[in-house]
């Protein structure tokens, strides 16, 4: 029944683009949608050729689409680009997967992802971390829009054993990533040395309404910013922009949220709370101004607030 969930959710959409990493849960979640798109499907691996084992992954995807005849498209990505990013490789690299991805998602189609509850887990502990607000732990959202194409995460319920045993099930080929394993990394810390040992003594059940009620909350808060920022954002020359009022007008944290919401919609990636509470606080005080941080510019002039990246300016 939660695997014909997620068949039912791909099966509403006019078309659908998987990103298959050729992981066990991009793996599972591009044959569910084999079987519920059939022909309004499209499968696409990006290759950061971050590992050198990254050419056999795409191999794999390769092979398992042909197998089954379905269309494929292959991104490859500058590595040395990559590592040299501001934001870090983490970020950089899921920035430009995001952008690839979507380049390669056609009008009208949607874009679909791997992400189960696992991951949602790691990133309401990672942000709490981080000391995160309610956006930030309502972690990855079972629907959302960017660029104009929805971006649908119809496995977000199920549990990384559950996605395991499935494929295993349906005998489905998949690569394991070692650099999952690799301790340097924040959220494979947490995966192996919280997370797991954790979830095999505490009832899931509990955990999982709160993670959906912190969602449920996201998205209310979400929808609210959105009509907000329909009505008021605008394009400017290489970036966009908002009347200064709209960040001075009401509370604060207010403020900073719509700020977030704009920057992530534009969009810029994730700049922290502490860059966001910056610019509202600037723009509380009269005369213009420009900030620069974070891959963005901010300028202010007495009636607006524009922003741009250097990316997004190329």
């Amino acid at each position: 029944m939660k695997f014909e969930r997620v068949r039912r959710a791909l099966a509403k959409r006019d078309g659908v683009v998987v990103a298959c990493s050729g992981g066990c849960d991009s793996m599972l979640l591009s044959d569910l949608a084999r079987q519920a798109c059939g022909a309004r499907l499209r499968l696409v691996h990006v290759n950061h050729h971050l590992r050198h084992d990254a050419v056999s992954d795409e191999a794999l995807v390769r092979r398992w689409a042909t197998q089954h005849g379905l269309p494929l498209q292959v991104v490859h990505l500058d590595p040395a680009t990559l590592r040299a990013h501001r934001v870090g490789l983490e970020g950089a690299a899921r920035a430009a997967r995001y952008r690839a991805l979507l380049d390669h998602t056609p009008a009208g189609w949607t874009l679909a992802t791997g992400h189960q509850a696992n991951d949602r887990l790691e990133t309401l502990l990672l942000r709490l971390q981080q000391g995160a607000g309610l956006g930030g732990l309502a972690g990855p959202r079972p629907l959302l829009k960017r660029r104009g194409h929805p971006i649908l995460r119809p496995m977000l319920h199920l549990w990384r054993e559950e996605v395991e045993a499935e494929a295993a099930r349906r005998a489905l080929p998949f690569a394991n990533d070692p650099s999952n394993d690799d301790l340097c990394f924040d959220r494979n810390r947490l995966r192996h040395a919280v997370i797991r040992p954790w979830l095999e003594e505490a009832s899931t059940g509990p955990l999982a309404r709160s993670l959906a009620l912190v969602a449920e909350e996201r998205r209310l808060l979400h929808e609210l910013l959105a009509a907000r920022l329909d009505e008021v954002m605008q394009p400017a020359s290489g970036g966009w922009k908002l009347p200064r009022t709209a960040l001075t007008a009401g509370p604060a944290a207010l403020s900073a949220a719509l700020l977030r919401e704009a920057l992530r919609r534009a969009p810029f990636g994730r700049p922290s709370a502490a860059f966001v509470r910056s610019v509202v606080a600037r723009a509380a005080r009269p005369g213009p101004f420009e900030l620069h941080g974070e891959g963005l510019t901010v300028r202010a002039s007495r009636d607006w607030i524009e922003w741009s990246s250097p990316e997004q300016s190329a």
